[in-house]
Protein backbone atom coordinates (compact mmCIF):
# COMPACT_ATOMS: atom_id res chain seq x y z
CA UNK A 1 0.00 0.00 0.00
CA UNK A 2 3.03 2.36 0.84
CA UNK A 3 4.85 1.57 -2.26
CA UNK A 4 0.75 1.96 -4.23
CA UNK A 5 1.00 5.44 -2.48
CA UNK A 6 4.72 6.32 -3.60
CA UNK A 7 6.50 4.26 -6.34
CA UNK A 8 2.89 2.84 -8.41
CA UNK A 9 3.81 4.17 -11.57
CA UNK A 10 7.54 2.09 -10.92
CA UNK A 11 5.80 -1.40 -10.65
CA UNK A 12 3.30 -2.59 -12.78
CA UNK A 13 2.19 -5.10 -10.75
CA UNK A 14 0.55 -2.68 -8.06
CA UNK A 15 -0.87 -0.89 -10.90
CA UNK A 16 -3.02 -4.17 -12.32
CA UNK A 17 -3.86 -5.22 -8.67
CA UNK A 18 -5.43 -1.45 -8.59
CA UNK A 19 -7.26 -2.25 -11.79
CA UNK A 20 -8.66 -5.57 -10.05
CA UNK A 21 -9.45 -4.45 -7.29
CA UNK A 22 -11.54 -1.64 -8.60
CA UNK A 23 -13.35 -3.70 -11.39
CA UNK A 24 -13.57 -7.11 -9.39
CA UNK A 25 -14.31 -5.38 -5.72
CA UNK A 26 -14.98 -1.80 -6.04
CA UNK A 27 -17.60 -1.39 -8.33
CA UNK A 28 -15.39 0.14 -11.45
CA UNK A 29 -14.52 3.27 -9.17
CA UNK A 30 -12.57 2.10 -5.63
CA UNK A 31 -9.18 0.38 -5.78
CA UNK A 32 -6.46 0.51 -3.58
CA UNK A 33 -6.75 3.11 -1.04
CA UNK A 34 -4.29 6.01 -1.57
CA UNK A 35 -3.10 5.53 1.50
CA UNK A 36 -2.25 4.08 5.05
CA UNK A 37 -4.53 7.19 6.09
CA UNK A 38 -6.93 7.09 3.68
CA UNK A 39 -10.79 7.69 5.20
CA UNK A 40 -12.44 6.39 2.45
CA UNK A 41 -14.50 3.24 3.46
CA UNK A 42 -15.67 1.99 -0.20
CA UNK A 43 -11.56 1.65 -0.85
CA UNK A 44 -10.78 -0.27 2.26
CA UNK A 45 -13.62 -2.70 1.62
CA UNK A 46 -12.88 -3.22 -1.61
CA UNK A 47 -8.91 -3.57 -0.68
CA UNK A 48 -9.57 -6.09 2.01
CA UNK A 49 -12.16 -7.85 -0.28
CA UNK A 50 -9.76 -8.11 -2.25
CA UNK A 51 -6.82 -9.30 -0.08
CA UNK A 52 -8.82 -11.94 1.72
CA UNK A 53 -9.56 -13.67 -1.88
CA UNK A 54 -5.86 -13.55 -2.78
CA UNK A 55 -4.03 -14.95 0.40
CA UNK A 56 -7.37 -17.42 0.64
CA UNK A 57 -6.17 -18.50 -2.99
CA UNK A 58 -2.45 -18.47 -2.13
CA UNK A 59 -2.55 -20.90 1.48
CA UNK A 60 -5.04 -22.86 -0.65
CA UNK A 61 -2.11 -23.57 -2.70
CA UNK A 62 0.27 -24.54 -0.59
CA UNK A 63 -2.55 -26.54 1.74
CA UNK A 64 -2.56 -29.00 -1.30
CA UNK A 65 1.11 -28.82 -2.18
CA UNK A 66 1.97 -29.56 1.10
CA UNK A 67 -0.87 -32.26 1.44
CA UNK A 68 0.13 -34.21 -1.76
CA UNK A 69 3.57 -34.95 -0.03
CA UNK A 70 1.62 -36.43 3.23
CA UNK A 71 -0.80 -36.37 5.83
CA UNK A 72 0.62 -33.29 7.32
CA UNK A 73 -1.44 -31.22 9.62
CA UNK A 74 -1.51 -27.32 8.91
CA UNK A 75 -1.98 -24.31 10.73
CA UNK A 76 -3.39 -20.94 9.79
CA UNK A 77 -1.74 -17.69 9.64
CA UNK A 78 -2.07 -16.38 13.36
CA UNK A 79 -3.71 -12.87 13.60
CA UNK A 80 -3.53 -10.91 16.73
CA UNK A 81 -5.38 -9.72 19.65
CA UNK A 82 -8.46 -7.80 18.23
CA UNK A 83 -11.74 -9.56 15.76
CA UNK A 84 -10.19 -9.03 12.61
CA UNK A 85 -12.32 -9.27 8.87
CA UNK A 86 -10.60 -12.14 7.43
CA UNK A 87 -12.42 -14.41 5.67
CA UNK A 88 -12.14 -17.42 8.27
CA UNK A 89 -15.34 -18.90 6.47
CA UNK A 90 -12.57 -20.48 3.60
CA UNK A 91 -10.49 -21.76 6.25
CA UNK A 92 -11.27 -24.83 5.98
CA UNK A 93 -10.22 -24.44 2.04
CA UNK A 94 -6.14 -24.31 3.44
CA UNK A 95 -5.61 -25.25 6.98
CA UNK A 96 -6.52 -27.99 9.74
CA UNK A 97 -6.26 -25.82 12.28
CA UNK A 98 -6.91 -22.31 13.07
CA UNK A 99 -4.49 -20.29 15.53
CA UNK A 100 -5.67 -16.76 16.61
CA UNK A 101 -4.08 -14.60 19.14
CA UNK A 102 -6.35 -14.26 22.33
CA UNK A 103 -5.31 -10.96 24.01
CA UNK A 104 -7.42 -10.50 27.11
CA UNK A 105 -9.37 -7.65 28.60
CA UNK A 106 -7.93 -6.50 32.21
CA UNK A 107 -12.00 -6.32 33.34
CA UNK A 108 -13.80 -9.57 34.45
CA UNK A 109 -17.03 -9.09 33.30
CA UNK A 110 -15.52 -8.76 29.96
CA UNK A 111 -15.41 -12.35 28.35
CA UNK A 112 -12.85 -11.40 24.98
CA UNK A 113 -11.07 -15.04 25.01
CA UNK A 114 -14.42 -16.60 24.73
CA UNK A 115 -15.78 -14.20 21.99
CA UNK A 116 -12.93 -14.42 20.36
CA UNK A 117 -12.88 -18.15 20.41
CA UNK A 118 -16.20 -18.82 19.65
CA UNK A 119 -16.58 -16.29 16.41
CA UNK A 120 -13.51 -18.58 14.80
CA UNK A 121 -14.32 -21.50 16.15
CA UNK A 122 -18.20 -20.84 14.25
CA UNK A 123 -17.09 -19.11 10.88
CA UNK A 124 -14.38 -21.92 10.24
CA UNK A 125 -16.36 -24.60 11.45
CA UNK A 126 -13.04 -26.82 12.00
CA UNK A 127 -10.57 -27.33 14.74
CA UNK A 128 -9.46 -24.04 16.85
CA UNK A 129 -6.38 -23.97 19.19
CA UNK A 130 -5.77 -20.42 19.69
CA UNK A 131 -2.74 -18.58 21.30
CA UNK A 132 -4.07 -18.31 25.04
CA UNK A 133 -2.23 -14.82 25.71
CA UNK A 134 -1.77 -15.37 29.59
CA UNK A 135 1.03 -15.05 30.83
CA UNK A 136 2.84 -11.89 32.21
CA UNK A 137 1.62 -9.32 29.19
CA UNK A 138 -1.86 -7.59 29.43
CA UNK A 139 -2.10 -8.38 32.73
CA UNK A 140 -0.50 -10.23 35.63
CA UNK A 141 -3.14 -13.20 35.99
CA UNK A 142 -3.23 -14.94 39.33
CA UNK A 143 -3.39 -18.98 38.31
CA UNK A 144 -7.55 -18.70 39.14
CA UNK A 145 -7.83 -16.12 36.61
CA UNK A 146 -5.84 -18.33 33.82
CA UNK A 147 -7.87 -21.05 34.86
CA UNK A 148 -11.22 -19.42 34.15
CA UNK A 149 -9.52 -17.56 30.78
CA UNK A 150 -8.40 -20.96 29.79
CA UNK A 151 -12.23 -22.05 30.21
CA UNK A 152 -13.81 -19.53 28.08
CA UNK A 153 -11.74 -21.13 25.31
CA UNK A 154 -13.01 -24.25 25.96
CA UNK A 155 -16.71 -23.38 26.01
CA UNK A 156 -16.43 -22.03 23.24
CA UNK A 157 -15.37 -24.55 21.31
CA UNK A 158 -12.08 -25.11 21.03
CA UNK A 159 -10.32 -28.19 20.75
CA UNK A 160 -6.79 -27.10 21.63
CA UNK A 161 -4.63 -24.15 22.96
CA UNK A 162 -1.04 -22.84 22.90
CA UNK A 163 0.80 -20.77 24.88
CA UNK A 164 3.47 -17.63 24.38
CA UNK A 165 5.26 -18.28 27.78
CA UNK A 166 7.92 -14.79 26.88
CA UNK A 167 8.36 -12.39 29.55
CA UNK A 168 7.41 -9.44 27.07
CA UNK A 169 6.56 -6.72 30.14
CA UNK A 170 10.22 -7.55 30.97
CA UNK A 171 11.96 -7.77 27.63
CA UNK A 172 10.36 -4.13 26.70
CA UNK A 173 11.28 -2.58 30.55
CA UNK A 174 14.36 -4.00 30.47
CA UNK A 175 14.68 -4.52 33.99
CA UNK A 176 13.63 -7.78 36.02
CA UNK A 177 13.30 -10.05 32.77
CA UNK A 178 13.08 -13.40 33.69
CA UNK A 179 12.89 -14.69 29.70
CA UNK A 180 9.68 -16.65 30.42
CA UNK A 181 6.88 -17.83 32.98
CA UNK A 182 8.20 -21.17 34.23
CA UNK A 183 11.18 -18.56 36.16
CA UNK A 184 9.26 -15.40 36.68
CA UNK A 185 5.62 -16.89 37.44
CA UNK A 186 6.08 -20.81 38.59
CA UNK A 187 2.89 -20.05 40.41
CA UNK A 188 1.01 -19.30 37.05
CA UNK A 189 3.39 -22.02 35.15
CA UNK A 190 1.91 -24.59 37.43
CA UNK A 191 -1.55 -24.05 36.40
CA UNK A 192 -0.73 -23.59 32.83
CA UNK A 193 0.56 -26.92 32.55
CA UNK A 194 -1.87 -28.60 34.73
CA UNK A 195 -4.32 -27.34 32.20
CA UNK A 196 -2.10 -28.72 29.26
CA UNK A 197 -2.53 -32.02 30.61
CA UNK A 198 -5.86 -32.18 31.43
CA UNK A 199 -6.80 -31.04 27.81
CA UNK A 200 -5.38 -34.03 26.51
CA UNK A 201 -7.19 -36.23 28.72
CA UNK A 202 -10.51 -34.92 29.06
CA UNK A 203 -13.93 -35.40 27.04
CA UNK A 204 -14.66 -32.21 24.86
CA UNK A 205 -17.11 -30.57 26.31
CA UNK A 206 -20.69 -31.14 24.37
CA UNK A 207 -22.09 -27.74 22.67
CA UNK A 208 -25.55 -27.29 22.32
CA UNK A 209 -27.57 -26.26 19.24
CA UNK A 210 -27.79 -23.26 18.13
CA UNK A 211 -31.65 -21.97 17.70
CA UNK A 212 -29.93 -18.18 15.93
CA UNK A 213 -27.28 -16.40 14.67
CA UNK A 214 -25.34 -13.34 15.35
CA UNK A 215 -24.38 -12.14 11.91
CA UNK A 216 -20.37 -10.46 11.54
CA UNK A 217 -20.08 -7.56 8.90
CA UNK A 218 -16.87 -8.47 7.67
CA UNK A 219 -17.90 -5.73 4.98
CA UNK A 220 -18.64 -2.79 7.67
CA UNK A 221 -15.27 -3.94 10.03
CA UNK A 222 -13.28 -3.93 6.79
CA UNK A 223 -14.19 0.23 6.06
CA UNK A 224 -11.53 0.76 8.70
CA UNK A 225 -8.67 2.86 8.10
CA UNK A 226 -5.45 0.46 8.73
CA UNK A 227 -4.42 0.61 12.14
CA UNK A 228 -7.83 1.24 13.86
CA UNK A 229 -9.06 -1.07 16.56
CA UNK A 230 -12.20 -2.29 15.30
CA UNK A 231 -15.47 -1.46 16.98
CA UNK A 232 -16.93 -4.14 19.82
CA UNK A 233 -20.75 -4.61 19.05
CA UNK A 234 -20.29 -7.98 17.35
CA UNK A 235 -18.33 -8.84 21.16
CA UNK A 236 -20.77 -7.01 23.27
CA UNK A 237 -23.56 -9.14 21.18
CA UNK A 238 -21.80 -12.20 22.15
CA UNK A 239 -21.21 -11.05 25.86
CA UNK A 240 -24.94 -10.20 26.90
CA UNK A 241 -26.62 -13.18 24.73
CA UNK A 242 -23.82 -15.92 25.62
CA UNK A 243 -22.34 -15.66 29.15
CA UNK A 244 -25.00 -13.12 30.45
CA UNK A 245 -28.31 -14.32 29.26
CA UNK A 246 -27.19 -17.64 28.50
CA UNK A 247 -28.64 -18.41 25.10
CA UNK A 248 -26.77 -20.68 22.54
CA UNK A 249 -25.77 -18.96 18.98
CA UNK A 250 -23.96 -19.52 15.70
CA UNK A 251 -21.45 -16.11 14.45
CA UNK A 252 -22.20 -16.35 10.64
CA UNK A 253 -20.74 -13.82 8.38
CA UNK A 254 -21.78 -12.05 5.36
CA UNK A 255 -19.20 -14.31 3.23
CA UNK A 256 -21.04 -16.87 3.65
CA UNK A 257 -24.24 -15.54 3.03
CA UNK A 258 -23.27 -13.74 -0.13
CA UNK A 259 -21.74 -16.93 -1.71
CA UNK A 260 -24.98 -19.19 -0.35
CA UNK A 261 -22.66 -21.38 2.31
CA UNK A 262 -25.10 -21.29 4.96
CA UNK A 263 -28.58 -21.48 5.24
CA UNK A 264 -30.74 -18.29 7.24
CA UNK A 265 -33.54 -21.00 7.04
CA UNK A 266 -31.58 -22.97 9.94
CA UNK A 267 -32.35 -19.90 12.45
CA UNK A 268 -35.06 -18.76 14.53
CA UNK A 269 -33.44 -15.37 14.00
CA UNK A 270 -30.25 -13.33 12.72
CA UNK A 271 -28.80 -10.26 14.96
CA UNK A 272 -27.03 -7.41 13.42
CA UNK A 273 -24.86 -5.78 15.67
CA UNK A 274 -23.08 -3.47 13.15
CA UNK A 275 -23.56 -3.06 9.72
CA UNK A 276 -23.55 0.39 7.88
CA UNK A 277 -21.99 -0.83 4.67
CA UNK A 278 -23.32 -4.12 2.85
CA UNK A 279 -23.38 -6.12 -0.35
CA UNK A 280 -26.57 -5.39 -1.77
CA UNK A 281 -27.28 -9.16 -2.35
CA UNK A 282 -26.58 -9.97 1.57
CA UNK A 283 -28.91 -7.62 2.24
CA UNK A 284 -31.59 -8.60 -0.44
CA UNK A 285 -30.79 -12.57 0.96
CA UNK A 286 -31.47 -11.06 4.65
CA UNK A 287 -35.36 -9.68 3.19
CA UNK A 288 -35.93 -13.08 1.58
CA UNK A 289 -35.43 -14.82 4.97
CA UNK A 290 -38.02 -12.24 6.99
CA UNK A 291 -40.42 -12.72 4.26
CA UNK A 292 -40.13 -15.69 4.45
CA UNK A 293 -40.72 -16.32 8.05
CA UNK A 294 -37.50 -14.88 10.01
CA UNK A 295 -36.85 -12.72 12.86
CA UNK A 296 -34.29 -10.12 12.10
CA UNK A 297 -32.99 -8.05 15.13
CA UNK A 298 -31.46 -4.56 14.04
CA UNK A 299 -28.73 -3.79 16.78
CA UNK A 300 -27.07 -1.23 14.84
CA UNK A 301 -29.43 1.67 13.74
CA UNK A 302 -27.37 2.95 10.90
CA UNK A 303 -27.60 -0.73 9.33
CA UNK A 304 -27.42 -1.18 5.69
CA UNK A 305 -27.19 2.87 5.16
CA UNK A 306 -25.02 2.06 2.01
CA UNK A 307 -23.94 -0.85 -0.14
CA UNK A 308 -19.89 -1.49 -0.57
CA UNK A 309 -19.51 1.01 -3.65
CA UNK A 310 -20.89 4.12 -1.73
CA UNK A 311 -24.75 4.08 -2.72
CA UNK A 312 -27.67 4.56 -0.38
CA UNK A 313 -30.23 1.63 0.58
CA UNK A 314 -32.93 4.08 1.39
CA UNK A 315 -35.66 1.73 0.03
CA UNK A 316 -33.99 -1.32 1.85
CA UNK A 317 -34.06 0.34 5.07
CA UNK A 318 -37.76 1.67 4.87
CA UNK A 319 -38.83 -1.60 3.89
CA UNK A 320 -36.75 -3.44 6.71
CA UNK A 321 -37.33 -0.55 9.44
CA UNK A 322 -39.81 1.83 8.42
CA UNK A 323 -39.69 5.34 6.90
CA UNK A 324 -39.08 6.67 10.30
CA UNK A 325 -35.44 5.13 10.26
CA UNK A 326 -34.71 6.80 6.73
CA UNK A 327 -33.18 9.56 8.30
CA UNK A 328 -31.98 8.52 11.58
CA UNK A 329 -28.46 9.66 12.00
CA UNK A 330 -25.60 9.91 14.34
CA UNK A 331 -26.83 12.91 15.67
CA UNK A 332 -30.14 11.92 17.23
CA UNK A 333 -27.94 9.78 19.90
CA UNK A 334 -28.88 11.66 22.83
CA UNK A 335 -32.55 11.27 22.04
CA UNK A 336 -32.54 7.28 21.12
CA UNK A 337 -30.53 7.06 24.18
CA UNK A 338 -34.71 6.97 26.01
CA UNK A 339 -35.44 4.43 23.71
CA UNK A 340 -32.92 2.32 23.49
CA UNK A 341 -34.74 -0.76 25.35
CA UNK A 342 -38.37 -0.51 23.14
CA UNK A 343 -37.01 -1.82 19.64
CA UNK A 344 -39.67 -1.16 16.92
CA UNK A 345 -41.36 -4.05 15.37
CA UNK A 346 -41.92 -4.40 11.31
CA UNK A 347 -43.97 -6.86 9.45
CA UNK A 348 -42.39 -7.95 6.70
CA UNK A 349 -44.11 -10.64 4.53
CA UNK A 350 -44.36 -13.67 7.35
CA UNK A 351 -41.59 -12.45 9.11
CA UNK A 352 -40.71 -9.46 11.51
CA UNK A 353 -37.72 -6.82 11.69
CA UNK A 354 -36.88 -5.77 15.39
CA UNK A 355 -35.29 -2.28 14.98
CA UNK A 356 -33.30 -0.26 18.05
CA UNK A 357 -32.51 3.08 17.34
CA UNK A 358 -29.60 3.22 20.12
CA UNK A 359 -27.34 0.16 20.06
CA UNK A 360 -27.84 -1.30 22.53
CA UNK A 361 -24.38 -4.04 22.43
CA UNK A 362 -22.04 -1.17 23.87
CA UNK A 363 -19.62 -2.01 26.99
CA UNK A 364 -20.98 0.12 29.61
CA UNK A 365 -24.68 -1.24 28.68
CA UNK A 366 -24.02 -4.52 28.43
CA UNK A 367 -23.02 -5.13 32.30
CA UNK A 368 -26.07 -3.34 33.22
CA UNK A 369 -29.22 -6.02 35.13
CA UNK A 370 -31.73 -3.95 33.40
CA UNK A 371 -30.25 -4.63 30.12
CA UNK A 372 -29.45 -8.30 31.22
CA UNK A 373 -32.72 -8.99 32.36
CA UNK A 374 -34.56 -7.14 28.83
CA UNK A 375 -32.74 -9.30 26.46
CA UNK A 376 -33.58 -12.79 28.69
CA UNK A 377 -36.91 -11.61 28.58
CA UNK A 378 -36.52 -10.67 24.90
CA UNK A 379 -35.18 -14.26 23.52
CA UNK A 380 -38.02 -15.84 25.02
CA UNK A 381 -40.65 -13.30 23.24
CA UNK A 382 -38.11 -14.40 19.90
CA UNK A 383 -38.97 -18.32 21.28
CA UNK A 384 -35.24 -18.22 21.90
CA UNK A 385 -33.43 -20.82 24.25
CA UNK A 386 -31.79 -19.18 27.36
CA UNK A 387 -29.57 -20.43 30.38
CA UNK A 388 -27.63 -23.42 28.51
CA UNK A 389 -25.42 -25.14 30.68
CA UNK A 390 -22.39 -25.09 28.89
CA UNK A 391 -21.80 -21.27 29.93
CA UNK A 392 -21.28 -22.82 33.42
CA UNK A 393 -18.03 -24.94 32.23
CA UNK A 394 -15.34 -24.48 34.10
CA UNK A 395 -12.14 -26.52 34.75
CA UNK A 396 -11.63 -27.77 38.01
CA UNK A 397 -10.24 -25.74 40.82
CA UNK A 398 -8.14 -28.26 42.34
CA UNK A 399 -5.83 -28.37 39.08
CA UNK A 400 -4.23 -25.35 40.99
CA UNK A 401 -2.08 -26.76 43.51
CA UNK A 402 0.48 -24.43 45.86
CA UNK A 403 3.99 -24.57 44.77
CA UNK A 404 5.62 -24.04 47.88
CA UNK A 405 8.45 -22.77 49.68
CA UNK A 406 11.56 -23.93 51.02
CA UNK A 407 11.67 -25.00 54.69
CA UNK A 408 14.70 -23.67 56.59
CA UNK A 409 16.37 -19.69 56.65
CA UNK A 410 18.71 -18.63 54.24
CA UNK A 411 21.73 -17.48 56.18
CA UNK A 412 23.20 -15.47 53.35
CA UNK A 413 19.77 -13.45 52.83
CA UNK A 414 20.00 -13.58 49.24
CA UNK A 415 16.98 -16.00 48.43
CA UNK A 416 14.44 -14.59 46.19
CA UNK A 417 10.87 -16.47 45.82
CA UNK A 418 8.94 -15.82 42.73
CA UNK A 419 5.36 -15.84 42.02
CA UNK A 420 3.65 -13.74 39.11
CA UNK A 421 6.70 -11.92 37.86
CA UNK A 422 6.88 -10.32 41.75
CA UNK A 423 10.23 -10.75 44.01
CA UNK A 424 9.51 -11.65 47.45
CA UNK A 425 12.08 -11.79 49.88
CA UNK A 426 10.88 -14.73 52.30
CA UNK A 427 12.37 -17.14 54.70
CA UNK A 428 15.86 -14.54 55.05
CA UNK A 429 17.87 -13.27 57.76
CA UNK A 430 20.08 -10.74 57.59
CA UNK A 431 23.30 -11.53 59.80
CA UNK A 432 26.66 -10.02 60.31
CA UNK A 433 28.44 -12.53 57.78
CA UNK A 434 31.43 -12.56 55.91
CA UNK A 435 32.89 -14.86 53.18
CA UNK A 436 37.18 -15.42 52.18
CA UNK A 437 38.26 -17.12 49.22
CA UNK A 438 41.75 -19.06 49.79
CA UNK A 439 42.61 -17.59 46.48
CA UNK A 440 40.86 -15.35 44.54
CA UNK A 441 38.97 -14.90 41.60
CA UNK A 442 41.26 -14.27 38.61
CA UNK A 443 38.41 -13.45 36.02
CA UNK A 444 35.50 -11.11 36.49
CA UNK A 445 36.50 -10.07 40.58
CA UNK A 446 33.94 -9.85 43.29
CA UNK A 447 33.33 -6.31 44.19
CA UNK A 448 33.29 -6.71 47.99
CA UNK A 449 37.52 -7.93 47.47
CA UNK A 450 39.00 -10.98 48.64
CA UNK A 451 38.68 -11.56 52.52
CA UNK A 452 35.87 -10.68 55.10
CA UNK A 453 33.29 -9.81 52.32
CA UNK A 454 30.23 -8.65 53.73
CA UNK A 455 27.14 -10.78 52.93
CA UNK A 456 25.40 -7.29 51.92
CA UNK A 457 28.32 -6.04 49.54
CA UNK A 458 29.82 -9.27 47.76
CA UNK A 459 29.17 -10.39 44.43
CA UNK A 460 27.91 -14.11 45.97
CA UNK A 461 25.01 -13.19 47.33
CA UNK A 462 23.47 -10.01 46.00
CA UNK A 463 21.00 -11.29 44.61
CA UNK A 464 17.97 -9.43 46.11
CA UNK A 465 19.51 -6.40 44.59
CA UNK A 466 18.49 -7.49 40.79
CA UNK A 467 15.28 -7.40 39.99
CA UNK A 468 15.92 -3.47 40.19
CA UNK A 469 19.11 -3.15 38.65
CA UNK A 470 18.31 -3.83 35.23
CA UNK A 471 18.84 -7.31 33.18
CA UNK A 472 22.82 -7.23 32.03
CA UNK A 473 21.38 -8.67 28.14
CA UNK A 474 19.75 -5.07 27.66
CA UNK A 475 23.13 -3.22 28.75
CA UNK A 476 21.75 -2.08 32.12
CA UNK A 477 23.93 -3.86 34.30
CA UNK A 478 27.44 -5.09 33.63
CA UNK A 479 27.86 -9.24 33.95
CA UNK A 480 30.74 -8.50 36.81
CA UNK A 481 28.36 -6.57 38.95
CA UNK A 482 27.21 -10.10 39.65
CA UNK A 483 29.22 -12.77 38.91
CA UNK A 484 33.32 -13.92 39.64
CA UNK A 485 35.05 -16.24 37.89
CA UNK A 486 37.86 -18.30 37.89
CA UNK A 487 40.80 -18.81 35.06
CA UNK A 488 42.63 -20.86 37.03
CA UNK A 489 42.03 -24.49 37.27
CA UNK A 490 44.08 -24.63 40.24
CA UNK A 491 41.89 -25.71 43.48
CA UNK A 492 40.45 -23.16 45.79
CA UNK A 493 38.24 -22.65 48.64
CA UNK A 494 35.52 -19.96 49.67
CA UNK A 495 34.87 -19.79 53.26
CA UNK A 496 31.77 -18.53 54.99
CA UNK A 497 31.89 -17.14 59.00
CA UNK A 498 28.27 -17.17 59.66
CA UNK A 499 29.04 -14.92 62.75
CA UNK A 500 27.34 -17.96 65.07
CA UNK A 501 26.59 -21.54 65.08
CA UNK A 502 23.60 -22.47 63.24
CA UNK A 503 22.06 -26.15 62.62
CA UNK A 504 22.96 -26.27 58.41
CA UNK A 505 20.66 -27.99 55.95
CA UNK A 506 21.88 -27.48 52.49
CA UNK A 507 24.28 -24.94 50.38
CA UNK A 508 23.12 -23.75 46.84
CA UNK A 509 25.45 -23.39 44.56
CA UNK A 510 24.40 -21.23 40.91
CA UNK A 511 27.17 -21.36 38.47
CA UNK A 512 28.02 -22.18 35.28
CA UNK A 513 31.17 -24.13 33.47
CA UNK A 514 33.20 -24.10 30.19
CA UNK A 515 33.78 -28.29 30.48
CA UNK A 516 33.80 -29.17 33.66
CA UNK A 517 32.36 -28.37 36.69
CA UNK A 518 35.03 -29.51 39.67
CA UNK A 519 34.37 -32.19 42.63
CA UNK A 520 33.07 -30.04 45.63
CA UNK A 521 33.08 -30.53 49.42
CA UNK A 522 31.47 -28.73 52.30
CA UNK A 523 33.07 -28.57 55.49
CA UNK A 524 32.01 -27.90 58.73
CA UNK A 525 33.43 -26.10 61.85
CA UNK A 526 32.50 -24.41 65.12
CA UNK A 527 36.20 -22.90 65.52
CA UNK A 528 37.56 -22.48 62.36
CA UNK A 529 40.26 -24.37 63.00
CA UNK A 530 38.95 -28.64 63.10
CA UNK A 531 36.67 -29.09 60.05
CA UNK A 532 34.20 -31.99 59.42
CA UNK A 533 32.80 -32.71 55.95
CA UNK A 534 29.47 -32.08 56.01
CA UNK A 535 28.59 -32.40 52.22
CA UNK A 536 29.92 -33.26 48.60
CA UNK A 537 29.02 -33.88 45.14
CA UNK A 538 31.54 -35.51 42.23
CA UNK A 539 32.73 -34.00 39.50
CA UNK A 540 30.62 -33.38 36.37
CA UNK A 541 31.93 -33.20 32.48
CA UNK A 542 28.54 -32.50 31.59
CA UNK A 543 29.19 -28.88 29.59
CA UNK A 544 27.05 -25.97 31.22
CA UNK A 545 27.14 -23.01 29.49
CA UNK A 546 23.90 -22.17 30.95
CA UNK A 547 23.45 -21.16 34.44
CA UNK A 548 23.26 -24.24 36.92
CA UNK A 549 21.53 -24.82 40.58
CA UNK A 550 23.36 -27.44 42.61
CA UNK A 551 22.46 -28.41 45.93
CA UNK A 552 24.52 -30.04 48.28
CA UNK A 553 22.84 -31.33 51.15
CA UNK A 554 24.01 -30.94 54.95
CA UNK A 555 24.44 -33.47 57.83
CA UNK A 556 26.58 -33.19 61.22
CA UNK A 557 26.80 -30.61 64.09
CA UNK A 558 26.11 -27.18 63.88
CA UNK A 559 28.73 -25.04 62.54
CA UNK A 560 29.71 -21.14 62.29
CA UNK A 561 32.15 -22.40 59.99
CA UNK A 562 31.25 -23.11 56.85
CA UNK A 563 34.27 -24.17 53.74
CA UNK A 564 32.96 -24.66 50.01
CA UNK A 565 35.86 -26.36 48.61
CA UNK A 566 36.37 -26.80 44.29
CA UNK A 567 38.81 -29.53 43.49
CA UNK A 568 41.29 -28.80 40.47
CA UNK A 569 40.31 -28.85 36.83
CA UNK A 570 41.06 -30.00 33.29
CA UNK A 571 42.67 -26.67 31.66
CA UNK A 572 40.95 -24.32 29.76
CA UNK A 573 37.40 -24.75 31.50
CA UNK A 574 36.23 -21.36 32.79
CA UNK A 575 34.26 -22.01 35.96
CA UNK A 576 32.01 -19.07 36.78
CA UNK A 577 30.08 -18.90 40.42
CA UNK A 578 27.24 -16.73 40.61
CA UNK A 579 25.28 -17.01 43.90
CA UNK A 580 25.86 -19.19 46.81
CA UNK A 581 23.09 -19.87 49.53
CA UNK A 582 23.33 -21.12 52.94
CA UNK A 583 20.51 -22.72 54.63
CA UNK A 584 19.87 -23.37 58.39
CA UNK A 585 17.12 -25.93 59.29
CA UNK A 586 15.44 -23.00 61.65
CA UNK A 587 16.89 -19.74 63.15
CA UNK A 588 16.27 -21.29 66.45
CA UNK A 589 19.49 -23.27 66.08
CA UNK A 590 21.50 -19.92 66.21
CA UNK A 591 24.56 -20.30 68.52
CA UNK A 592 24.99 -18.03 71.48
Amino acid sequence: MQLFETRKNDYEFIRQADEEVKKTYGGGVYGIPLSLKDDNPYRWIAYRRWLNDKYAEMLTRMYKNVKSRGDFKMFSFDPIAFHHPYDFSRAREYCDIVNHQLYPRREGQYTRFGFITKLIVDLSGIEVWPCAHVEEYAASFTPQEVLELVSQIFRNGATGLNYYPDDTVGKRAKVKCLKMEYYGAPDRWQIETALVREITQMNRPRLPQADFAIMYSCDSYGADIAGAIPGEQAEFAYLILGPYVGSWFKFIDDNQIARGTINLDDFKAVYVPYAPYQRREVVEKLVDYVKGGGKLVCADPLAFSFDVHGKDYAGARDELFGKNARHLNDSDARRRRTTALKPSRVKLGKGHVYYFSDNPFEKKLVIRKDYQAFFRDFQKMLGLKTGHDIWRFQFPMDLIKPIGTPSGICLTGNYIHWEGFKPLLINNVAIAGTYTYSIAPDGFADAGGASNVPFSAGDLTNRTKAPTAGNVEFGKSKLDDWVVSYKTTEPFAITFDLAGEYDLKSVELFYSHGGQRPAVTVEGSSDGTVWTTMGSVAQNDESAHDVRDLEIPLSGKPARFLRIGFAGRSQGNLLTLSEIEIWAKQLEAAAN
